[in-house]
């Protein structure tokens, strides 16, 4: 079977478990550089076996050349995660403790002659401590070889041969947090370290994930932290520490003592675990001015007491003889000058001017948001909140095809790879921002059936569509629709001219549509948006 590299997509189940495109699952594969076409082809495409720890197993693979000419193609492994994703950027400990760091190739290159086929050997050598249970890899095979250790792919036609391991022995799930502490114990402002360190029981890797969710002293939830479980992947019988910093933007003093509560989930079947902290956020400029005005006050009424008082005596001294006043036991006289300095006069209001200008504006600065009345964004939007606050809207007949702009929680202009991380979870920001530009254009599309969402997005490199974009987004197509949809299988389509992927929806009208024009990836949740957004790009019908 042949595909271009735009329409080289496959889903796999081993096992009754999917494995996702097979990472690039594809028997074959057929891409063009300049003006030459390139296809080979790779067998078998899954490899299932079962070893004990310390064992070791032999094996190859079958490549054909379908070119007139030499080809050279280079082989490498990356794991699957548990959801059979593919971890391409993964902890150098924790790769070296995986499937794909214990399979060894007897060459990591070879060229193979037109119309050509050759056996690559390599070999599965499990080292003694390796964790019982399933463990999934794919063997990559491509035009050029991945970049070195961060393992980022390039532009390459790839295809992927699925490893699939049954390790014997008793499988212990276990995990605890050792500690969960803020690095200080009082902050100046909204701005906080944590150390979460995770120790791992069992005899099994672990990929906690979770959050860490924030609380002021009223119990009031004020942001969270989310715990990504390919960050957090932990060998057996060992323990790592994390550090996480969480921000939020000033809020009046924000003063008070906070909870941060850490909740995470690991293993099959899930567990779940929870740890508390404490921390105080103590404004310090706030506190100096409160203590300020608490001090002086006092000290301002003792000395203009005092200053009336030698004021008053001056007076009456002037107005009346000594010998006509009241005797006074131990008078003497003061002047005023002695009793009270005019620059420290000056300096002490100037000091309770301070400090009560200091007082009134944290004050008001606290009561900010009973004064502005303007509801505050969720810390958090899902792919159900997008839909729900920017597509689901009322019906507009006169304009049935009009963009959107979708916010970020502070209020700016959400980039492509943070909205994108909402749609499909599996891809790394960093990835993610490689492959695409930030900018993109939202559109709605309204018909007789309801409301369509489609997007636009400048894609940097074309080649990694076909292989690493296209089966995660066909898996995950039915999170771009407001409702719950359901998907058909996805074939190959041609609009106005374009190669395109479509599948067909339950429900009337419902179409799931992408293509690649002019360097530009669109998706539609209809068809007819797919067609007017292709047109809006300059497609000629």
């Amino acid at each position: 079977m042949r595909h271009d590299n735009f329409n080289n997509l496959f889903i796999f189940k081993i096992n009754e478990i999917v494995i996702f495109a097979a990472l690039l699952g594809i028997f074959s594969v057929s891409l063009t550089l300049g003006s030459e076409s390139i296809a080979f082809t790779v067998t078998p495409s899954l490899l299932e076996i079962n070893l004990s720890p310390g064992e070791n197993w032999n094996s190859g693979l079958k490549i054909f050349n379908n070119n007139s000419t030499d080809l050279t193609v280079y082989v490498s492994a990356v794991n699957l995660s548990d959801k059979s994703v593919p971890i391409l950027n993964e902890d150098s400990e924790i790769y070296g403790h995986s499937l794909a760091k214990w399979v060894k190739f007897k060459d990591n290159a070879v060229t193979i002659l037109g119309k050509q086929s050759v056996f690559l050997p390599f070999s599965l050598q499990l080292p003694a401590d390796a964790p019982p249970g399933s463990h999934a890899a794919a063997i990559l095979i491509g035009t050029q070889p991945l970049s070195g250790k961060t393992q980022e792919l390039k532009s390459a036609g790839f295809i992927s041969s699925i490893l699939s391991v049954r390790v014997s022995g008793e499988k212990r799930v276990g995990g605890a947090i050792k500690s969960f502490i803020a690095e200080n114990n009082f902050y100046r402002e909204l701005k906080v370290k944590f150390s979460l360190n995770f120790e791992n029981t069992g005899n099994v890797n672990l990929n906690p994930s979770g959050k860490i969710k924030i609380f002021n002293y009223q119990g009031e939830e004020k942001g969270d932290i989310i715990l990504s479980a390919e960050a957090l992947a932990v060998l057996p019988g060992k323990s790592r520490e994390f550090i996480f910093n969480w921000e939020r933007e000033k809020s009046g003093s924000g003063m008070g003592r906070y909870k941060a509560a850490a909740v995470l989930t690991f293993g099959n079947p899930a567990q779940n675990i929870v740890k508390e902290t404490y921390f105080w956020i103590m404004p310090i400029n706030f506190i100096f001015g409160i203590i300020s005005l608490l001090f002086l006050l006092p000290l301002f009424l003792f000395f203009a007491g005092k200053t009336i008082r030698a004021y008053v005596h001056k007076v009456m001294e002037g107005e009346f003889p000594v010998s006509d006043l009241p005797p006074v036991k131990n008078y003497q006289p003061v002047p005023v000058i002695s009793a009270w300095n005019p620059l420290m006069i000056i300096m002490v209001i100037g000091l309770l001017s301070v400090s009560a200008g200091a007082g009134v504006r944290y004050a008001v600065e606290s009561r900010k948001s009973l004064f502005v009345g303007a509801p505050e964004l969720a810390l958090k939007q899902t792919a159900s909140i997008i839909h729900q606050t920017y597509f689901l809207s009322a019906s507009e007949t006169d304009n049935r095809f009009n963009e959107v702009e979708i916010l970020k929680e502070d209020g700016g202009q959400m980039s492509l790879p943070e909205l994108f991380r909402r749609f499909l979870p599996v891809f790394d920001k960093d990835f993610l921002s490689q492959t695409f530009n930030d900018d993109f254009t939202a559109f709605r599309y309204y018909d007789a059936n309801g409301s369509w969402p489609g997007y636009v997005a400048k894609i940097k490199d074309s080649q990694v569509l076909a292989p690493v974009i296209a089966p995660i987004l066909e898996n995950y197509a039915a999170r771009f629709y407001i409702s719950p949809e359901t998907l058909g299988e996805f074939k190959d389509g041609s609009v106005l001219g374009i190669k395109t992927r479509y599948a067909i929806g339950s429900r009337p009208g419902s179409a799931f549509n992408y293509g690649l024009f002019n360097e530009y990836l669109v998706i539609s949740a209809s068809f007819d948006g797919f067609k007017l957004a292709l047109k809006s790009l300059g497609a000629i019908p």
